[in-house]
Parts: structure tokens; C-alpha cells; sequence
């Protein structure tokens, strides 16, 4: 197949391992990590049912509004994704393959 591609075009998803959209960033009243595809509403926030890792009022704060902000638009809610492009990890990083094309 490889006479048939004539151009290749690299985007890098990229994430901290902190991301909103992880686990790590999360913790449930149990102190539990979100399993993945775990939505997380502005609701649950308000409620307590998820909050974040780094619990300040500041971080609270910033939650609510974005979770908030994609809830408005109707289409989406908060998704927890597995891991995957953290910054510096093996994932994050363009298969040599594609490189030497």
C-alpha cells in the first residue's frame, strides 16, 4: 500500500499526566480514581460524588466552569480517558516508521 500514500500529515495529542481528562486528576468520596469512559458532570462535582486530586478552591473553581462550559453547548459531558500521549512517555512519541518516511 505504500505506492498509494503520497503525503503523511503527524498531529501530537498531547497530555500531563495530571490532565482533567485522566484518573489522575480524580478522586471519588472513597479517595477511588475514575474508571475509564467515567463521566464526570458539573453535577457531580457540586455534589461531591467527584473531586479533584488538588482540591484547593481555585482548582474547584476551574472544574466547575469547564465541566460547566461543556455541558452548555449540549453535546458533551466530561470523559475520563485512559491514559495515553502523556508528554515524555513512549505514546507521546511519532512511530519511527513514520519518521524515516
Amino acid at each position: 500500500n505504500k505506492h498509494f500514500i503520497h503525503e503523511i500529515f503527524v498531529s501530537m495529542d498531547s497530555h500531563y499526566p495530571n490532565h482533567i481528562a485522566h484518573a489522575l486528576f480524580w478522586v471519588d468520596r472513597d479517595g477511588n480514581r475514575p474508571a475509564p469512559f467515567t463521566t464526570i458532570t458539573y453535577r457531580d462535582i457540586e455534589e461531591g460524588v467527584w473531586k479533584p486530586l488538588e482540591d484547593s478552591e481555585e482548582v474547584i473553581a476551574w472544574c466547575k466552569t469547564y465541566t460547566k462550559a461543556l455541558e452548555r453547548k449540549g453535546r458533551m459531558t466530561l470523559t475520563i480517558w485512559p491514559d495515553h500521549c502523556i508528554i515524555g512517555s513512549k505514546g507521546h512519541s511519532i512511530v519511527s516508521s513514520i519518521n524515516e518516511a
